[in-house]
């Protein structure tokens, strides 16, 4: 046994593209990739309300723990 186990063997490039698919991923016929890019003052926005919106729920859920915990005092 000259070749170990953990040496690298040699692949061409399609057998490397082949081996690496993962073969249970729905497969796009057309071969376009789907557009979802937002402009930066978009992605900005967005992540300043998804922001906003997770602090809001934090204050909720602290309020209503001061308020439960002075209900059952």
């Amino acid at each position: 046994m000259s070749e170990r186990e953990d040496q690298p063997t040699s692949e061409t490039s399609s057998e490397r593209e082949q081996s690496g698919a993962n073969p249970f991923a729905e497969r796009d016929e057309t071969g376009e990739q789907p557009q979802n890019t937002f402009s930066k003052k978009r992605a900005a926005a967005m992540g300043t309300a998804f922001g906003l919106g997770m602090t809001l729920l934090a204050l909720i859920c602290i309020a209503l723990s001061f308020a439960l915990s002075t209900c059952t005092a």
